[in-house]
């Protein structure tokens, strides 16, 4: 139910913490979301629907 971010198909993963210019490809679909102070990341060979309905059925560890 909260924000997301779907990155369709091939992509370039570029991480802060480097200058790099060029970053790993990322050949699958990802979605990113995040939730009670952690960020989750999904990639696959997924549409858009099946990510959502595996993110929606994530729980916090138990205690949380």
């Amino acid at each position: 139910g909260g924000p997301a971010y779907w990155l369709p198909g091939p992509h370039t993963l570029q991480l802060l913490d480097g200058w790099e210019t060029e970053g790993p490809l990322i050949a699958s679909n990802v979605l990113i979301w995040a939730q009670d102070g952690i960020t989750y990341r999904l990639e696959g060979d997924l549409t858009l629907d099946e990510a959502r309905v595996i993110a929606e059925s994530v729980a916090l560890p138990e205690g949380e």
